[in-house]
Protein backbone atom coordinates (compact mmCIF):
# COMPACT_ATOMS: atom_id res chain seq x y z
CA UNK A 1 0.00 0.00 0.00
CA UNK A 2 2.38 2.22 0.66
CA UNK A 3 4.54 1.71 -2.90
CA UNK A 4 1.08 2.33 -4.60
CA UNK A 5 0.17 5.24 -2.11
CA UNK A 6 4.42 6.56 -3.45
CA UNK A 7 3.51 6.17 -7.08
CA UNK A 8 -0.08 8.26 -6.62
CA UNK A 9 2.51 11.10 -4.90
CA UNK A 10 4.36 10.93 -7.83
CA UNK A 11 1.83 10.99 -10.84
CA UNK A 12 0.28 13.86 -8.50
CA UNK A 13 3.61 15.65 -8.99
CA UNK A 14 4.05 15.03 -12.66
CA UNK A 15 0.41 16.33 -13.30
CA UNK A 16 0.93 19.65 -11.18
CA UNK A 17 4.45 19.94 -13.15
CA UNK A 18 2.82 19.35 -16.34
CA UNK A 19 -0.04 22.05 -15.80
CA UNK A 20 2.37 24.50 -14.82
CA UNK A 21 3.92 23.80 -17.76
CA UNK A 22 0.65 24.35 -19.71
CA UNK A 23 0.08 27.70 -18.11
CA UNK A 24 3.34 28.84 -18.97
CA UNK A 25 3.60 27.77 -22.18
CA UNK A 26 -0.13 29.32 -22.42
CA UNK A 27 1.15 32.71 -21.04
CA UNK A 28 4.10 32.33 -23.95
CA UNK A 29 1.95 32.26 -26.29
CA UNK A 30 -0.30 34.58 -25.66
CA UNK A 31 2.87 37.09 -24.84
CA UNK A 32 3.59 36.02 -28.72
CA UNK A 33 0.00 36.98 -30.08
CA UNK A 34 0.37 40.17 -28.32
CA UNK A 35 3.64 41.03 -29.89
CA UNK A 36 2.07 39.54 -33.37
CA UNK A 37 -0.74 42.30 -32.93
CA UNK A 38 1.42 45.18 -32.01
CA UNK A 39 3.45 44.50 -35.43
CA UNK A 40 0.84 44.54 -37.18
CA UNK A 41 -0.66 47.76 -36.14
CA UNK A 42 2.98 48.76 -36.85
CA UNK A 43 2.62 47.88 -39.87
CA UNK A 44 -0.83 49.23 -40.77
CA UNK A 45 0.74 52.68 -39.60
CA UNK A 46 4.06 52.19 -41.92
CA UNK A 47 1.51 51.68 -44.40
CA UNK A 48 -0.08 55.30 -43.98
CA UNK A 49 3.09 56.70 -43.57
CA UNK A 50 4.04 55.56 -46.89
CA UNK A 51 0.82 56.51 -48.75
CA UNK A 52 1.19 59.77 -47.65
CA UNK A 53 4.67 60.48 -48.27
CA UNK A 54 3.56 58.80 -52.10
CA UNK A 55 0.85 61.77 -52.43
CA UNK A 56 3.51 64.09 -51.32
CA UNK A 57 5.93 62.98 -53.74
CA UNK A 58 3.11 62.92 -56.23
CA UNK A 59 2.01 66.25 -55.49
CA UNK A 60 5.78 67.61 -55.97
CA UNK A 61 5.65 66.28 -59.81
Amino acid sequence: LNELEERDKEVDRKIADAEAKSRELDKKIADAKAEIEKGKAEEKRLDAQIVQIEKEIAELN
